[in-house]
């Protein structure tokens, strides 16, 4: 009898014990009206859980990243890009950028920026590192228009922005290109 009071026990609390992702849904009424209702169950790749909502927005929950929120374009940007397989897991909520212009997520293996004005656009690596040291959104280039992409004829990468390229190469690093100087490099062939 001793037994079976015991393993009721443990199975009751095994029912009571709730995800990350279930746990704040749970918690915050503003953010599951907003939601709305789960739609399926969680799942899980890459060491990533999700559930997905009746609005389309998802959390994730990792050990990195604690549980996120993702939603719209940046949501469909991730996606398309490979999710947390490609991205990993987010590590911040979908945020407004300083300055109010837009919308970030920062995941482990780069951020998606959106804007009205331009979209979803992926920017990684040295490319992001030297964009954010500029200012970001608000600093001289602007908002990403385009994701980033191998150069023409391979070699590196780049990603236009509002008001200039960066351009990126094993050899060279991360370079800024602006003005007149950007449109005579691409006239003459730009990096290849």
């Amino acid at each position: 009898a001793r037994l079976g009071e015991i393993r009721d026990k443990v199975a009751a609390r095994m029912a009571n014990t709730k995800s990350p992702i279930a746990t704040r849904y749970d918690s915050d009424a503003g953010l599951r009206a907003w939601l709305g209702a789960p739609v399926g169950g969680e799942q899980s790749a890459a060491g990533v859980t999700w559930q997905v909502y009746a609005n389309g927005a998802r959390l994730y929950s990792s050990p990195l990243g604690g549980v996120r929120l993702v939603l719209g374009g940046i949501l469909d940007r991730y996606l398309a890009a490979g999710g947390p397989a490609v991205l990993g897991p987010p590590v911040t909520d979908d945020a407004p950028t300083p300055g109010g212009r837009g919308a970030f997520v920062r995941f482990q293996h780069g951020d998606v920026y959106w804007s009205p004005a331009t979209g979803s656009q992926l920017v990684r690596g040295d490319i992001l590192a030297a964009w954010l040291a500029t200012g970001g959104a608000t600093g001289g280039l602007g908002f990403p228009t385009t994701s980033d992409a191998p150069t023409p004829g391979g070699g590196g990468y780049f990603v236009r922005f509002e008001r200039g390229d960066v351009y990126w190469s094993q050899a060279t690093g991360a370079r800024f290109l602006v003005g007149s100087i950007r449109e005579t490099w691409l006239a003459a062939g730009g990096p290849t």
